[in-house]
């Protein structure tokens, strides 16, 4: 077994060691880093803290239930609006850009970002297979919903990194 050996005798001549130094963080792989001295962290550049609203505390992290996942098993995957996230629990509370993007864009300018990631719903501008025409599969309603999304995102001073394909296909597709 391990002795344990109280600070003050430990016959070290250093200064004493922080909480962060004694246990060291771990990696996941079982491998583990080498703590940080005194003097390397001084000679680290200082992080800005990132500034978090209070509602972004608020909506935070839901616990996922087995109960929550039998609620939605009879459900069909088509009545879903975001055909991606069919699974989230309590969508109409979290995923709310779409309908509310001043919201989560309020959040992104506090953070200080210059640069907000937005993917594309599939979903949204084909909802039917395209067997005929193309502009019948087409809605054109979700095509200028996006386009306004953009200009409100660059009106905040952002620059938008538009994804087209983020694991996302409506349900006619897969």
């Amino acid at each position: 077994f391990a002795s344990e050996t109280p600070p003050e005798t430990s016959g070290s001549a250093e200064e004493p060691q922080t909480a962060d130094n004694i246990l060291a963080s771990a990696a996941g792989d079982g491998g583990s880093q080498q703590p940080v001295s005194g003097e390397a962290k001084k000679s680290l550049k200082k992080k800005k803290n990132v500034k978090i609203s209070m509602e972004a505390m608020i909506r935070g992290f839901q616990k996922f239930t087995e109960e929550d996942a039998e609620e939605e098993e009879g459900v069909p995957i088509g009545s879903q609006n975001v055909s991606a996230w069919h699974n989230v629990p309590h969508p109409e509370e979290r995923l709310r850009f779409w309908s509310d993007p001043d919201t989560e864009l309020n959040l992104a300018k506090n953070t200080g970002i210059s640069v907000f990631r937005m993917g594309v719903d599939w979903s949204r501008i084909m909802p039917k297979e395209p067997t005929g025409a193309l502009k019948e599969a087409v809605n054109f309603a979700a095509l200028e919903r996006y386009k306004w999304i953009i200009h409100r995102v660059r009106s905040y001073g952002m620059k938008v990194m538009l994804t087209l394909f983020h694991h996302s296909l409506p349900p006619w597709a897969g």
